[in-house]
């Protein structure tokens, strides 16, 4: 009777570790299946559009945001227009500035014209940083206190915006703005 009474007092730790590991091995089996079923379902509503893809429409928004950004903006900035003592400084930085402004506004409605698009992430990403930089452009150009560096990248990221647009099949082309786009970008 010791002996198998021994044996009984092993028995029940060695039987509740293992209920203890079925529970777990159970418990982790159902998270696993779960997780892998949320996966499935995430996958599916990122390859259904979430929104509109409506290409024409955004290569007139963004082709004049980037017009505005490398004709207005850049060009006269790599061209030495906006350093201390330039001809027709203050001129050309309200040019750019509006430009600027134009460029931010016209990326904002082009953004959501995109959303539907298959694999769009990375434009709608470009998309968003470009409007960001061309707001901080806009400021800087407005408290006459211009950074080279945002310029530079309100420039790059309309190219980087250009090259993610034509990898879904949208052929961009930068537009010059008008003397009356750029008044109505200096109203609102």
């Amino acid at each position: 009777m010791t002996n198998s009474l021994g044996r009984s007092r092993r028995a029940v730790p060695v039987m509740a570790a293992a209920t203890g590991i079925l529970a777990c091995l159970a418990a982790c089996s159902g998270a696993g299946a779960g997780a892998e079923t949320a996966a499935r379902a995430a996958a599916a509503r990122s390859a259904a559009p979430a929104g509109p893809c409506q290409k024409a429409q955004f290569a007139a928004h963004s082709g004049l945001a980037a017009g505005a950004i490398h004709n207005l903006v850049w060009q006269p900035a790599h061209a030495g227009a906006f350093k201390p003592g330039a001809r027709g400084r203050a001129a050309a930085m309200a040019r750019a500035q509006r430009a600027s402004a134009l460029a931010a506004r016209e990326l904002a409605a082009a953004a959501p014209l995109v959303t539907g698009c298959p694999g769009g992430a990375r434009l709608i990403n470009a998309v968003a940083t470009g409007r960001s930089l061309a707001s901080s452009a806009s400021k800087q150009l407005a408290s006459k206190s211009v950074n080279q560096l945002t310029l530079a990248g309100a420039n790059s990221i309309t190219t980087t915006v250009l090259q993610e647009a034509k990898t879904l099949g949208i052929d961009v082309t930068p537009i010059k703005p008008t003397t009356g786009q750029l008044t109505a970008a200096a109203g609102g």
